[in-house]
């Protein structure tokens, strides 16, 4: 786990305390002082193992209720999403959405769209998420969706069809970072104002399975990434990207969370 602190542009990481399953392409919610870390796969098999973090240690609380890689999540500590994904073998892109309310998972209405290796955000609680792009088993799609705490409803597709993209805000106000499609790793960057995405200036390098964190479409962090492995922090204010303090371990297909001031980034897949 690392801790970024520190006004923007002008912020470092610090090293926080491990996850107590390692893990990659799985989601997270919360802030560095209070995340959440749900799903993933171990090396082995899909998981539905989710952990807690107070910022200073991580714990064991109740498991997703589908096991499962590759998802879309976000939101607080106490008031998540988990959505999309794949399931183990025979790897099917499912429909599935849970939310968290502290305690338990509760399965609720399913997306539109199975895809997996997608994206999504709800920076203040499981009300207001947006899920984007991913893999729908056949191709890389530009489908988004948002969640209004009822029903999931299809609305403005990406201008670029991708997955493994990083994506921060929420369902009125949000930013889609890099991706894999065509051409892969992309830098394409788009913003959403809650009809319609714009593409704005391109990051600096361009990579995929990467994390997102921020507040909204005019300011965000985004963090790692491939190939191979990165450690590049880049900060968007709205207008430019900056390369900022790179993480002190290069990795993928990590989880990211958070706002500018106060992201986490915790576990992925980093060398051998």
């Amino acid at each position: 786990t690392e801790e970024w602190n520190g006004a923007t542009p002008v912020g470092a990481w610090s090293t926080g305390a491990s996850i107590n399953t390692a893990r990659r392409s799985f989601a997270g919610a919360g802030i560095y002082t209070s995340a959440l870390g749900f799903g993933g796969y171990n090396g082995s098999a899909q998981v539905n193992n989710t952990e807690s973090y107070n910022g200073t240690s991580w714990t064991e609380v109740n498991d997703l209720n589908t096991a499962r890689q590759a998802l879309a999540g976000g939101g607080t500590q106490t008031s998540a999403f988990a959505a999309c994904g794949q399931t183990a073998p025979p790897n099917a892109a499912v429909t599935n959405h849970e939310q968290w309310d502290g305690t338990n998972w509760t399965e609720a209405s399913a997306t539109n769209a199975a895809r997996r290796f997608i994206d999504g955000a709800a920076k203040d609680g499981n009300t207001n998420a947006i899920i984007t792009g991913g893999y729908t088993g056949t191709a890389y799609s530009a489908a988004v969706e948002v969640w209004d705490g009822t029903s999931w409803t299809e609305t403005g597709d990406l201008n670029n069809a991708r997955g493994y993209m990083g994506v921060a805000g929420n369902n009125t106000n949000a930013i889609c970072i890099t991706g894999e499609g065509s051409p892969n790793p992309q830098n394409y960057v788009e913003t959403w104002d809650g009809s319609s995405w714009t593409e704005v200036t391109e990051i600096n390098t361009a990579r995929a399975q990467g994390a997102a964190a921020g507040d909204s479409s005019t300011n965000a962090l985004y963090f790692a990434g491939e190939s191979p492995p990165k450690a590049n922090t880049e900060f968007w204010n709205g207008s430019s990207w900056t390369e900022v303090n790179d993480l002190s371990t290069a990795r993928t297909g990590l989880s990211g969370t958070g706002r500018t001031v106060n992201a986490i980034a915790f576990a992925g897949s980093a060398p051998p």
